[in-house]
């Protein structure tokens, strides 16, 4: 073996042992004089991709694929490059070369994929998955990918069944585990099952948080009952997000025994992330940080109470928590079920959403914030009501694709039975794109729903729009078993009434909670059948409905559900409760700040 191949084996063994840094002096000492050498050049942009360098790593991955333009794996590296460079429209082109090169290599069919699911082609992205599964049947990785991708096409039952098949042969891997808690939520699992997914996967994180160093902390904190607290929020969605339409009115409107103080994992800020600055000028951007290294910051910051706002939503920072964020740690507003962390002591809810005395599906004890566990912020985008069109009754639900479930559908079905020439109305993003729409319409025609009276409306790109579509419909329907909770409020305060059917679990009594708070305990069934009457009669009472829809924003406007001055003291009563249960834990004997 030549010195130069012998050099090039051994930066190959380093970078797969994880060693980039060591790799690099020799990989740039051979370019010196080999720069047109694609194989150097490969290895020279996985070595800075390894180190989070990948502009730099940009140049060295095109001239690989320059100089060795029929090897797939230099497309391959290319490919890697663009998309941590956001160029996802390039990368599918050259992950397709790399497919056409190397048609049964996996990994290109999976960086294809990603570069799909970054263009939203979601069709596209699932075949380019299933290509690469079978491939390589084995790999945990693509089952997740896949299993994703089957979520975003409307293929739940299928993606339900491939994530316990794989979680069963990798029950360590964390990202499957997380997908499969999560989906729990949408399916309907049974509450005991959908609790020990969400402990293992707790189990898990902490596990993962004591390997990298998490332990016994000392908190630089008084532990003083009564004083002012230093609360930090947690959240990739300090922006335009159903989150922030339920933390604003509650940064807005705090009192002077506490300061919120945020800790931003927002991707991309914009007029809402702007707002939310003004109430919170103690503001941390933590995109960059590890979890460690952002719970380090909450303890040097003296945070009292940190709140996570995302469970285990996209973007989310929950693990921060296995490190010890704050003495208080909280689950709050952003994900309707528990953390399953041992170190997460509260979950926020109400005694709709967590009843007193209930059976125990969460491993945080509760915090009921009364009488609503939410306060909905108005998006100031929003048009006027207007009165509703004439013609056949418009049901409607831009619920998220994945909340309709089975019995969704079926309990819709009833209703449009009910009323004779009614129609059903749906948006929801990406469920006009081709494949998408044709399985929802056959999804409805199982519920006894037919193509011709279900409507489905385009993704709209503007708040404004989005909130314009009501004006076409007349009553919304809730989803069952996992809730609306933005779309429940948003159809009201443009003059729909919503009707919800009550449920066992904290995501399906949301609807209750909500319609409570806001004045319209009427439109909340306890069984199906109640369900169907419900709307039935809210449909054939014309002149009722018209006055409902002409109303239903003021009264909404003067319900306690938008009253976010009394929603910050409720939430401040429960904070302080909390807080006082740690600062009696520390007087007791062994206790510590």
């Amino acid at each position: 073996m030549s010195p130069v191949t012998s050099s090039l084996q051994r930066a190959a063994e380093q970078l797969r042992a994880g060693q980039a840094a060591a790799a690099e002096p020799a990989l740039r000492r051979h370019l010196q004089s080999y720069a047109d050498d694609a194989h150097a050049n490969r290895l020279m942009a996985l070595c800075l991709l390894q180190q989070k360098k990948a502009v730099q790593a940009e140049f060295y991955a095109r001239r690989a694929a320059a100089a060795g333009p029929d090897e797939p794996s230099n497309h391959d590296v290319l490919g890697s490059v663009l998309m941590m460079l956001h160029k996802g429209a390039e990368a599918e082109r050259v992950y397709a070369r790399g497919c056409e090169l190397g048609p049964r290599i996996p990994s290109v069919h999976t960086g294809r994929g990603a570069a799909l699911l970054q263009l939203e082609e979601f069709e596209a992205a699932h075949d380019c998955f299933e290509r690469a599964l079978a491939l390589n049947p084995a790999s945990e990785e693509i089952a997740g990918y896949l299993a994703f991708a089957k979520q975003r096409t409307y293929r739940m039952e299928e993606a339900w069944e491939l994530l316990r098949r794989t979680v069963a042969r990798h029950p360590r891997h964390t990202r499957l585990r997380e997908q499969l808690a999560v989906l729990c939520n949408y399916v309907g699992a049974p509450a005991d099952e959908t609790l020990a997914h969400h402990r293992a996967l707790g189990a898990l994180i902490t596990e993962e948080a004591q390997a990298q160093g998490a332990g016994p902390v000392k908190f630089g904190v008084t532990p003083e009952p009564g004083r002012a607290l230093r609360v930090g929020l947690i959240s990739p969605d300090f922006r335009e997000h159903s989150v922030s339409r339920f933390v604003e009115g509650l940064v807005s409107n705090a009192g002077d025994s506490v300061r919120y103080v945020a800790f931003s994992a927002t991707p991309r800020e914009d007029a809402t992330t702007a707002r939310l600055r003004a109430h919170m000028p103690e503001w941390h951007d933590v995109r960059a940080l590890s979890d460690a290294k952002l719970a380090l910051l909450s303890r040097q910051e003296k945070i009292d109470i940190a709140i996570d706002l995302a469970g285990y939503t996209s973007g989310t920072r929950l693990a921060a928590l296995a490190h010890r964020a704050a003495p208080v740690q909280v689950s709050a507003i952003g994900y309707p079920n528990t953390t399953g962390l041992a170190l997460v002591g509260w979950r926020v809810g109400d005694a709709i959403t967590d009843p007193a005395g209930g059976p125990k599906m969460t491993t945080e004890l509760m915090l009921r914030v009364e009488p609503c566990f939410l306060c909905f912020e108005p998006p100031p985008e929003a048009p006027e009501v207007r009165p509703r069109d004439a013609g056949p009754i418009r049901f409607g639900s831009f619920n998220l694709l994945k909340k309709l479930s089975p019995a969704t559908l079926a309990l819709w079905g009833k209703v449009l039975a009910a009323v004779p020439g009614s129609k059903l109305v749906l948006k929801a993003h990406s469920m006009e794109k081709p494949g998408i729409r044709e399985r929802v319409i056959a999804a409805c025609g199982r519920a006894g729903m037919a193509p011709e009276r279900v409507e489905i409306l385009s993704y709209q790109p503007t708040i404004s729009a989005h909130l314009g579509a009501y004006h076409g419909v007349d009553i919304a329907l809730d989803t069952t078993p996992y809730n609306g909770t933005t779309t429940t409020c948003e159809a009201m305060w443009m003059g729909v009434p919503v009707v919800t059917l009550a449920g066992e679990v904290h995501a399906a009594r949301v609807g209750h909670s909500l319609l409570r708070a806001a004045g319209q305990a009427d439109l909340v069934a306890h069984t199906q059948d109640e369900f169907v009457e419900i709307a039935r009669r809210l449909a054939a009472d014309g002149p009722g409905l018209a006055a409902r829809r002409a109303g239903l924003r003021e009264a909404l406007r003067g319900s306690v559900l938008c009253d976010a001055p009394a929603y910050a003291r409720a939430f401040e009563v429960v904070l302080r409760h909390a807080w006082r249960g740690w600062c009696e834990g520390q007087r007791a004997p062994g206790g510590r700040a």
